[in-house]
């Protein structure tokens, strides 16, 4: 399975992250956030695709590597925070296309490899799972909240 895809420990671009949200039914971001945004990241991961057919349809592709290559990035999370005390695991998406095949289990699996080796004791890691997500974060030991007191909450400005 993986022998089409390539693992990369790196920032994805400004226009991978938003054609990744948006092709993913993530919510919209703005460039310009994004651009601010993305280089504060404590850690990124991206799964490309090699294509051997480079697909000319521009609405279902999103912005190759390198453009000597045919690889197209088509999965990523991230880590953010404060680097210490507070991180939040984001952003983990995959190309509809591409869904079903453990590309979101191996993304998770580079997070939480990332999260075991820098984290301090004390640090806190938490995430937002929208929709059924929450079943690929269970497989990682993460659990619902709530029960324990706690709720998430958000204010959207």
């Amino acid at each position: 399975m993986m022998d089409s895809y390539t693992i990369r420990h790196e920032i994805p671009s400004v226009e991978t992250y938003c054609k990744l949200r948006e092709i993913t039914g993530l919510s919209k971001k703005a460039t310009a956030a994004a651009a601010a945004g993305l280089p504060k990241s404590l850690f990124a991961v991206q799964i490309t695709y090699n294509n051997p057919k480079p697909n000319n349809d521009s609405s279902d592709t999103i912005d190759s590597t390198d453009d000597s290559s045919n690889e197209e990035p088509i999965a990523m999370g991230r880590v953010i925070g404060d680097g210490a005390l507070w991180f939040t695991v984001v952003d983990i998406a995959v190309h509809p296309a591409h869904q079903g095949q453990g590309l979101g289990f191996r993304i998770m699996k580079e997070v939480e490899a990332w999260l075991k080796t820098n984290v301090p004791k004390s640090g806190q890691v938490n995430l937002v799972a929208d929709g059924r997500a929450k079943d690929l974060y269970h497989k990682f030991g993460w659990r619902e909240t709530a029960p324990y007191g706690a709720v998430a909450m958000a204010r959207l400005y």
